[in-house]
């Protein structure tokens, strides 16, 4: 299977979006205190603490005490779904100012503090979410969180930073643009969705990037960047007493602010297969994606297109690389991404093929498609598939700062209370219920190929 670069999956869309979605913790249980946080701290065993500051801002800790480490993530319900025509990427040109500095932290200063400290920073952009996090010592944590609390408070939107990061992010589109595997992926968002915002690519378009202002910045910062709009989630070796009492004194005065309304065009329904040729010059193979618009992240139906997908192209035993690559040829390479999101979800293949067996290889992943359609998968290739789910969920867990990522993810979807026992629903998928969601959602496909110019 073709493995892309950590750079360019964070480009990717379907990747339509950040591929980094759907680990989940199995294990842990959790409390909601929805009672004011400047009370004591109610225990509530293992796992996650969830409570609110008076303003709204909501807190969640998960104590991980085996490793002196923490990462501390402020998540924000806002993304690339919250843009408007005009300001297409502006969500994600603030992701790159978050770290530029206040009147009280030079431009550079917080890196060079998080890095001297054995840590890192880094940020991401989603449909859905705009999320910064550090990986930082445990003894760093009161530090670090009130010099993030400052930039929370006291961004700066210094022009010329502005500047620099916008020619940096259209460097990314170029990346997009030059690379034949990012584009159709790009091209394949703009076909599966019509109306709906998540067929623009987060990075934006070069004039919208080019006409974001520092004053149009500013206010979408102002009005999305609210408590409480924000989950602040800390996992590692910090108790949530010391991370309640340290948030409510640095964040804890910041008042709400009123929400605007999402008046989100609904996406109409596909009632044909939907299928677009592009060329282009200097590739000498032909890329192809090939995928339905499925079910949201709140729907139960979900964990049977999880299943599904896993059994489809999750493994180097799964249909696609045992029949189609390996054995008959037919694709050269493939990858399918499993996107469910607020709105809408998306299962895109992504395939490259030598030109003239574009529509054999096309057709082939679509019977594949249509198998999970006409007959139940077997017993073996099921108890395989969860159980390569659950490990692929055991290993990310190693990952301290991809635990708190899995909490930001399930938070911005809404669907918070399901997380404690998604492997378990997981393990709950039956052959019925993969056939069932198969023959709801995978009905009109959408077809994007991009081919050798001749």
């Amino acid at each position: 299977m073709s493995k892309l670069s950590e750079h360019k999956r964070s480009i990717l869309l379907t990747a339509l979006i950040i591929v980094v979605f759907l680990t989940v913790l199995a294990s842990c249980t959790f409390t909601l205190d929805k009672s004011d946080a400047n009370v004591p701290v109610q225990e509530s065993g293992k796992g996650l603490y969830i409570t609110r500051l008076n303003n709204g801002l909501t807190i969640t800790v998960k104590e991980v005490p085996n490793l002196p480490l923490v990462t501390i993530q402020f998540w924000t319900k806002v993304g690339s779904r919250n843009e408007n025509d005009q300001n297409r990427g502006i969500a994600h040109i603030f992701e790159h100012i978050w770290f530029k500095g206040t009147p009280t932290q030079p431009v550079g200063s917080f890196d060079k503090r998080v890095a001297a400290s054995g840590g890192y920073a880094n940020a991401m952009t989603g449909q859905d979410f705009t999320a910064f996090y550090v990986m930082i010592p445990s003894e760093n944590f009161e530090e670090v969180l009130a010099l993030m609390a400052d930039l929370f408070r006291n961004q700066l939107f210094d022009e010329k930073e502005i500047a620099k990061e916008k020619e940096v992010i259209l460097e990314e589109q170029n990346i997009v643009l030059n690379d034949p595997m990012m584009l159709t992926d790009h091209k394949f968002a703009q076909l599966l969705f019509k109306k709906h915002p998540y067929r623009h690519p987060i990075l934006g378009y070069k004039d919208t990037i080019k006409g974001n202002m520092p004053d149009a910045i500013r206010e979408f910062y102002k009005t999305w960047y609210v408590p409480n709009n924000m989950n602040l989630i800390v996992v590692g070796d910090v108790s949530k007493e010391r991370v309640v009492k340290a948030a409510q004194k640095l964040l804890g005065d910041i008042k709400p602010k009123e929400l605007p309304e999402t008046n989100i065009p609904e996406e109409p329904e596909q009632k044909q297969m939907r299928y677009k040729v592009e060329t282009k010059k200097g590739i000498e193979n032909t890329y192809a994606a090939i995928g339905f618009r499925i079910c949201n992240f709140r729907s139960p139906d979900w964990y049977a297109m999880r299943v599904l997908v896993q059994i489809l192209d999750g493994s180097e035993n799964s249909r696609i690389q045992r029949e189609l690559v390996q054995e008959k040829h037919v694709v050269s390479s493939s990858q399918t991404f499993f996107v469910p999101l607020l709105d809408y979800g998306a299962i895109e293949t992504l395939i490259v093929v030598q030109p003239k067996k574009e529509n054999e290889a096309a057709q082939a992943v679509l019977d594949e498609f249509n198998r999970f359609k006409e007959e139940y998968v077997s017993d073996e290739e099921l108890d395989s598939a969860k159980k390569q789910l659950q490990a692929g969920y055991a290993l990310q867990q190693e990952e301290i700062a991809m635990q708190g990522v899995d909490i930001g993810r399930w938070w911005t979807a809404g669907n918070f209370e399901k997380q404690p026992q998604y492997i378990e629903d997981i393990f709950k998928v039956t052959k019925e219920d993969i056939m069932k969601a198969a023959k709801k959602y995978l009905t009109q496909p959408t077809i994007f190929m991009l081919k050798p110019e001749e």
